[in-house]
Formats: structure tokens, C-alpha cells, sequence
């Protein structure tokens, strides 16, 4: 397919199209969107020829922010992102890294200015969802990729991660198969104000809502001394016959559970030491989880498939598997 093809099914001019595929604005929203379906159910790129020249003449840079500072969930998105651009690097594509702790909107704010201030070329974040955030985003001239949390965002160029609301679905139905009814059930999550968060705890507790529990929710911001600090108190207060820990701060929370020496089931996400350790010792009686390493990787894969040859991703919402670990399966 060339551009005067796409142009052709899109009721537009050639230079219309190609200001899109080369990201450079000043198109209208719905045209916009309609030149990109077109590209994604054509799989359109450009030729080998142009492809090569443009990786002969082009350096780029990935402005990745990431809440990695005490989140050890991160770690493994991480190689993915350096594992996918040993494939990329020798073509100069170059990832520049703000990492942060939790979810503070400020932070947040001053990382993507700082990364617009460098002149990065594509900005990959894992977002939180508040109207700051999303004006600010949607101000730039950057081509935005959410990943790990997404973010309803009008600039959005693609998202990969996790399906929140198959997660916090899988994690309700693995909950109601623990409960018998009328039971006192903590959820431990990192931060509501982050869309994935928000819409794993909906989903979990829309599941279990049949088994008519008292339900209570505690925000974390990842942070393993404060989740120590909360299911400390929480045990003591609430005496919860299950913790749900659907976000990070894992660590903290299952070491107040193990201190206590009470008799709780828990639930976790993600396949951390400490969840897998949990398993093994008894404490963690399952978790779904969401391949980081493939979060890390296909985020680099799609954002330099673009960069060095205009291919749009196949699809906006790139999901990650969601997969139940049982204790039997931890070695």
C-alpha cells in the first residue's frame, strides 16, 4: 500500500497523511484517527529502502518514566526495555530514564517536563490519572505510550501492559473460590488515582459482591514501609479473614502478615520474590500475574518499529498475559 492509497481510502491529500505518519500534527483529531486505522488494518510501512536510509541518518531518544525507585515489580520491565534495545541501539536509539518513587502527582509533572526539556522523541510513562496529568500530556508534541497504567489521553500513541480489568476479574473469581460468605476482606492497593489500580480493585470486589463480605480499601503508593505500616494496623483493627494486595508494596505488607503469625488467606499480583517466597512458606495462597519483562519489551519493539520505519502499531491497547501462579508451581 503507498501514502496516494491511503490518502485515496481516507478522503485526504498525500501531505495529510504523511504529517501523520511522521508525527507532525496539525490534523484533525477524527481524520487523524481514521489515517491510523487505515495504516494498522493495512499493516502499512515504508519501503526497505527508505527504511535504511532513515536508520543510517536518524538518532532517537526514549524518554522512559518509571515508578521504579522501591517497587522491585520494575526490575523486570526494565530488562525488558535494555534487552529490546540491544536490537535497536546499533541503529542509535538510546533510552533516557527519569525513575521515580510512587504516585505524586508533582513528581509525576516535573519528570515529563524534564524529559520534554531533553528533547526526547517518544515518551513512554506509566501514568496516573488525574486532570493535571492529562492536560499536561496532552499538551505535548511528543508521541505519548503508556505502559504498565494506562491513561484515557487524546495523544496517546499506544499502551502495553496489563488488561486491569481481566486481572481484577481472574483475582475475584480466585477469592470467591477462598470465601464462603459474609468474610472481612482488606484490599491493599498502590494508588486509586492510577486507572489500573482503580480498575483491578472494581473488578475484584464487583466478583466477590455476591459473597456480601465487609470490604475495606487501603492505598499504599507501592511504598513497602508504609503497606507494613497499614497491614499492621489493618490486622489489628480490621482482623480481615483475606488481604487482596493488587498493587506493589508487597514486600511490607506480607512481612506485617508474616510477623503477626495470624491465620489470613492472601492474595497477591505480581511474581515478585516476596510473593514467590510467600508461596513457599505457606503465606501467598495464589497470584496473577502480568509479564513485565514483555511489558518492557514490546513498549521498546513498537516505539522503534516506528521511529525507524513509520509502522504504526496493529493495535492501540498492546495487552500482556494475565496468569494465575499457584504455589505448586514455584520452584
Amino acid at each position: 500500500m503507498t501514502i496516494a492509497e491511503i490518502a485515496k481510502l481516507a478522503g485526504t491529500s498525500r501531505g495529510t497523511v504523511d504529517r501523520v505518519i511522521n508525527g507532525r500534527g496539525k490534523v484533525n483529531k477524527e481524520l487523524e484517527e481514521r489515517i491510523k486505522e487505515i495504516i494498522r488494518e493495512n499493516d502499512y510501512e515504508v519501503n526497505g529502502s527508505a527504511r535504511a536510509l532513515s536508520m543510517s541518518q536518524k538518532k532517537y531518544a526514549v524518554g522512559v518514566v518509571i515508578n521504579s525507585i522501591g517497587n522491585p515489580f520494575f526490575a523486570r520491565v526494565k530488562q525488558g526495555f535494555q534487552d529490546s534495545l540491544k536490537r535497536w541501539e546499533n541503529f542509535g536509539l538510546e533510552i533516557v530514564y527519569k525513575e521515580i518513587r510512587g504516585y505524586n502527582e508533582e513528581e509525576q509533572l516535573a519528570a515529563i517536563d524534564e524529559m520534554a526539556a531533553r528533547g526526547v522523541n517518544v515518551l513512554a510513562l506509566t501514568p496516573i490519572n488525574t486532570p493535571r496529568i492529562i492536560e499536561k500530556l496532552n499538551s505535548l508534541t511528543l508521541h505519548i505510550v503508556t505502559f504498565n497504567n494506562d491513561l484515557h489521553l487524546d495523544k496517546k500513541f499506544a499502551y502495553v501492559g496489563c488488561n486491569y480489568v481481566e486481572s481484577g476479574n481472574m483475582c475475584g473469581d480466585l477469592a470467591a473460590m477462598m470465601l464462603s460468605g459474609g468474610e472481612k476482606v482488606a484490599i491493599v492497593t498502590g494508588s486509586l488515582n492510577t486507572l489500573g489500580h482503580r480498575e483491578r480493585v472494581e473488578c475484584f470486589s464487583s466478583r466477590i459482591a455476591k459473597m456480601h463480605c465487609d470490604i475495606a480499601i487501603y492505598e499504599n503508593n507501592d511504598d513497602d514501609s508504609l503497606s507494613y505500616d497499614i497491614v499492621k494496623k489493618v490486622l489489628c483493627d480490621f482482623s480481615p479473614d483475606l488481604i487482596f494486595f493488587s498493587a506493589g508494596g508487597t514486600t511490607g505488607g506480607l512481612a506485617a502478615v508474616e510477623e503477626s503469625g495470624k491465620s489470613v488467606r492472601v492474595l497477591a499480583v505480581d511474581e515478585t520474590k516476596a510473593v514467590v517466597d510467600g508461596m513457599k512458606n505457606g503465606l501467598v495462597a495464589a497470584a496473577v500475574t502480568q509479564q513485565p519483562y514483555e511489558q518492557g519489551r514490546m513498549a521498546i519493539d513498537l516505539i522503534a518499529q516506528y521511529l525507524y520505519s513509520r509502522k504504526l502499531p496493529r493495535h492501540k491497547h498492546n495487552f500482556t498475559k494475565n496468569l494465575v501462579v499457584l504455589p505448586s508451581m514455584v520452584h
